[in-house]
Formats: C-alpha cells, structure tokens, sequence
C-alpha cells in the first residue's frame, strides 16, 4: 500500500503545531475518521475543528481493520523518522481512530516524550490485573 497521501494529510495536520518554540500548544488528541466509501480522511483537533483532510485510495473498499493496519504503520514510521518531534505541543497526545459517529474506534498511536505506544495491547487486561492487585492488597491475613 501506498500511504504518501496519509502522510501529507497527517504532517498538515502537524504542521499548524510548528513556529514559536516558547508558545507550547496542548492538543490531547488528533481525531481521524476514514470513510472507507471514497476515502476521505479528516483529521480535527480536541474542539472538532478540521486540521487537514483528503482523500487515500488505499482506504476506499478497505475493512477496518486494514485501515487501522495501515494508520498505525504509517503513523510509527513517521514518529521513527522524526516527524512528530519538531511540534510545539505539549506531550503526551495521541492519535485516534473514529467512526462517522465520532465514536473511538481505535487509539492508533501516543507520542509521551521518550516513550512511544502503538495500539492499546500494551493496556490489555490492565483492569484485571489491578482489581486482583487491589483485592490481594485488601485481603485480612
């Protein structure tokens, strides 16, 4: 796949974060929505307010699933050259997937200074294992 139009979309996107570097900016998130009829990509800021958007062929037909493939692998290979690293905007923040609905669909990608995170498996059965650390803790000898 092909992914040079995800990636302009998504350094427009960035690039209204670069200049003044005392002026930090604090953006928690970058919403992206794909529809996976045409392809049109949008990417808004914390207040819905479009950043960038166009169209990426590779998207149009594409499952969801393949559509988060592609946004986390492009994402990481742009944090790997950099990209995200001359951004004036306060860290952590992160990247996620929504539906039309607005809903989250997937957290693609967070940019937390020197530790980088893609996809939520990192978090899986995080819940279960503090409530059993709280309960053990809990527990009278």
């Amino acid at each position: 796949m092909n992914a040079t139009a995800l990636r302009k979309i998504i350094e427009n996107s960035t690039k209204k974060f670069q200049g003044d570097e005392y002026q930090i900016k604090i953006v928690t998130d970058f919403h992206i929505s794909v529809d996976n009829a045409d392809g049109a990509v949008k990417i808004s800021d914390d207040d819905n307010m479009e950043l960038a958007s166009g169209i990426v062929s590779d998207f149009i037909s594409a499952n969801e699933e393949a559509t988060t493939k592609l946004l986390q692998a492009t994402l990481n290979e742009m944090d790997q050259e950099g990209k995200f690293s001359n951004t004036n905007i306060y860290k952590p923040f992160s990247f996620l997937q929504e539906d039309n609905d607005g809903e989250t669909i997937a957290e693609l990608f967070i940019v937390d200074n020197d530790n980088i995170f893609v996809n939520d498996e990192l978090l899986k059965g995080l819940g279960q294992e503090l409530d059993e650390f709280f309960a053990n803790l809990m527990k009278e000898d």
